[in-house]
């Protein structure tokens, strides 16, 4: 066990833990990702269906170019 002191702690390491830790990291918060699976588990991916355009401008904000990042690899939905 770590005695390491973070102003936040975030649970869970799907695709919103990660980008709340990212989003933490940018405002200069120090923090750590927990996840209850361990470390090799198999992943079988986020439950997430899509990432919303609003949801994309944000993550464009915390990590520049990671909202191109993610609709390259992803399935574009047009509505």
């Amino acid at each position: 066990m770590s005695n390491k002191q973070y102003d936040v702690i975030v649970v869970g390491a799907g695709s919103v833990g990660m980008t709340a830790g990212l989003a933490l990291k940018k405002k200069g918060l120090t923090c750590t990702v927990i996840e209850a699976n361990g470390k090799d588990d198999l992943r079988p991916g986020s439950r997430a269906i899509f990432i919303h355009q609003g949801t994309l401008k944000l993550l464009e904000e915390v990590s520049e170019g990671l909202s191109f990042e993610l609709a390259r690899n992803g399935v574009i939905l047009a509505y």
